[in-house]
């Protein structure tokens, strides 16, 4: 059992390997962006980070390749947590963890990929074009912090002692990250008590009812292995 689980932490040692070399490229690509997406966040300014990151790399692949070095520790986190937590089996490691992994990161981008339409057709419907520009780059900017939050977790992931705590600390980013968004999309549209009204139906459908989706997977999923 003991060899079992080390050999599963190596392999989530690579991945989490490629998951920093990857973010950390990202970083240098694009320097002071982290400044300036945090000014532009903190003080509710128009400043286009897309804008800014053109004159380093295409906004659109800086996205995805976020999205994936994000995807790729919380794997890491997921499964190295899972196993201490007992919520994941460490037999595991008997099997092709390639394929584990890619399944999570994949499924885990599509889901992303559904987001991102549902915000596009929300904001298509109901929003004007600044508001969706600047909240469209609110979320981008949160999840690129929180892909940076992900790297000690990792490390804690990667232990068996500490692993557990990374399902804690992932738990309370999830949490923050939510309020966050919700204080943001309030922030940005709320003018009236239409819009607050319309912002409610937005945040249920947009925000709270993937993460009741996926708390049923989950659910359901661990009933599945015991």
């Amino acid at each position: 059992m003991f060899w079992q689980e080390q050999a599963l932490r190596d392999t989530l040692f690579i991945v989490a390997v490629i998951g920093w070399g990857l973010l950390i490229t990202l970083l240098v690509m694009a320097p002071g962006l982290v400044g300036f997406a945090l000014n532009a966040y903190r003080y509710h300014r128009s400043e286009s980070i897309n804008l800014y990151l053109a004159r380093f790399i295409p906004p659109a692949l800086f996205n995805l390749l976020i999205d994936l070095s994000r995807y790729l520790l919380l794997a890491v986190i997921l499964i190295g947590g899972g196993v201490s937590y007992g919520l994941v089996p460490a037999t595991l490691a008997d099997k092709p963890l390639a394929i584990t992994v890619g399944g999570l990161v994949g499924g885990l981008l599509v889901l992303s990929l559904l987001r991102r339409l549902s915000f596009a057709l929300w904001s298509y419907l109901f929003m004007d074009k600044r508001a969706s520009k600047l909240l469209s780059e609110d979320y981008r900017t949160l999840a690129a912090l929180k892909a940076l939050l992900f790297i000690p977790l990792t490390f804690l992931a990667l232990s068996s002692v500490t692993a557990v705590f990374a399902l804690y600390g992932l738990v309370v980013l999830m949490l923050l990250t939510i309020v966050l968004r919700i204080w943001q999309t309030f922030s940005r549209l709320g003018r009236s008590f239409g819009d607050y009204v319309y912002i409610f139906l937005y945040l249920c459908t947009h925000e709270l009812l993937p993460w009741a989706y996926l708390a049923l997977v989950v659910f359901l999923r661990r009933g599945a292995l015991f």
